[in-house]
């Protein structure tokens, strides 16, 4: 998300490319509630007001659907600490216990981990 909003970004490019694939192949796209307060919250410290707001249009445009924790997704999330290795985010940690229940396997971001986590990365990203 943040590589979409900074025009400065390294991967802004790579990532807008990449949005417009993933939308013309028909992709859903799935987020948790958590991710969307850690993309306003990074897009609001790093980029100001205007970008907060602004990321919280790009997710209204894409149609995504915005899980909400609970839980028993918190739960799971705690079962990735065994990787306590890797760096995992708890944010991280949440999105891979959604995509497990939700039975998902691509991933739609520049964060490795997804990858460590046994995920694949979806066209283009």
């Amino acid at each position: 998300m943040f590589a979409l909003l900074d025009a400065d970004d390294a991967a802004h490019g790579r990532a807008h490319r990449a949005l417009l694939d993933l939308r013309e192949r028909g992709a859903t796209f799935v987020c948790s509630d958590h991710v969307v307060a850690e993309a306003y919250t990074l897009a609001r410290v790093r980029l100001g007001w205007s970008a907060a707001q602004d990321a919280l249009a790009v997710i209204d445009a894409l149609t995504v659907r915005i899980m909400r924790g609970n839980p028993k997704i918190m739960t799971a999330a705690r079962g990735f600490s065994a990787w306590s290795d890797q760096g995992f985010s708890f944010v991280d940690c949440i999105s891979f216990a959604w995509m497990q229940e939700l039975g998902i396997v691509a991933f739609a971001s520049f964060d490795r981990h997804f990858l460590t986590a046994g995920f694949k990365a979806a066209p283009g990203v």
